[in-house]
């Protein structure tokens, strides 16, 4: 999970709009990928999908780093079967404190809203 502190150069980086740097700063040292993996994934389309979304990483660092508020409505975390195994961990972590039902897609990685749409569609509103 995030590394205290990060949530502030992802900031100044995603304000400054050095997208790419703030997605390779994110996924190395608040998701904690290697650094070998992060360049590799540069050179993949998806990488230019995933900077659409570059603009939240220092919003999602923060919340990582203050901490999940405490919530009193019923909460679902929706994991994917196959992903990897420091990411399920953290879906559990999270989950736990807030009581919040952990609900595991089969087969799916950390992108199922892309390689399972209708599957996840159904976990969310059942």
């Amino acid at each position: 999970m995030a590394t205290a502190g990060v949530a502030r150069p992802l900031r100044a980086l995603v304000d400054a709009g050095d997208l790419h740097v703030a997605l390779a700063l994110f996924r190395a040292d608040a998701v904690g990928m290697p650094a070998d993996v992060v360049a590799s994934m540069r050179e993949t389309p998806q990488w230019q999908e995933d900077l659409a979304l570059a603009h939240t990483t220092a919003y999602d660092a923060a919340i990582v780093e203050a901490g999940l508020p405490e919530v009193s409505v019923p909460t679902r975390f929706v994991l994917g079967g196959a992903s990897p195994a420091r990411m399920a961990d953290g879906v559990r972590r999270y989950a736990a404190p807030l009581g919040a039902e952990v609900r595991v897609l089969d087969g799916q990685q950390h992108f199922a809203q892309r390689t399972a749409p209708r599957e996840l569609a159904a976990v969310i509103v059942s």
